[in-house]
């Protein structure tokens, strides 16, 4: 009779997730209920809806770095006129993690309209983490974006750290405590 209940045992927990409590590693999940502090006025212009901040700075798309980590600050949407966000303390009502695949096409030969031929292999992976942003002051900003590219071999998420060093100056990262 002890059998059955110890394998039920051992199969139910091999289906535990496995919870990283090192928020050091790039595989700890920013808790539900953790807390980002807008620090500085952000200014959008006219049908403005997304920035990117890279180091503690605005910064636009094409002069990003994509191989360091940098942030899309996003909002829901697109007004006519100049709008402000002003300094507030936003809840993280959600987080993810996704990756995709940056990839080199040579273009543009056809074989027989078999598609295109040439060498698909990725060269690198776009690591995200996002973090879905609810404010009662500021009901229109929708979330926050980290990224960074890696090479195919390296992959990994961005850390808390990571995470902070880009935001620094103009966000606060407060992590909820875990109990």
């Amino acid at each position: 009779m002890r059998w059955p209940v110890l394998l039920s045992t051992l199969l139910l927990s091999a289906c535990q997730a496995l919870v990283v409590t090192d928020i050091n590693s790039p595989y700890y999940q920013i808790p539900v209920g953790s807390k980002l502090i807008l620090q500085t006025e952000l200014k959008l212009a006219p049908r403005q809806v997304s920035f990117y901040i890279q180091n503690g700075a605005v910064v636009k798309y094409f002069s990003l770095d994509q191989y360091h980590a940098h942030c899309k600050f996003e909002m829901w949407s697109k007004v006519d006129e100049k709008r402000r966000v002003k300094p507030t303390e936003f809840e993280i009502t959600r987080v993810s993690h996704d990756y995709e695949f940056v990839r080199h096409f040579n273009r543009p030969v056809r074989v027989a309209a078999l598609g295109i031929a040439g060498d698909t292999t990725p060269i690198a992976v776009i690591d995200k983490t996002f973090l879905y942003l609810k404010s009662e002051s500021e009901r229109d900003v929708y979330r926050i974006t980290c990224e960074h590219w890696s090479d195919t071999s390296d992959s990994r998420p961005l850390t808390v750290k990571e995470i902070r060093k880009t935001l620094d100056g103009m966000f606060e990262l407060q992590i909820r405590e875990m109990k």
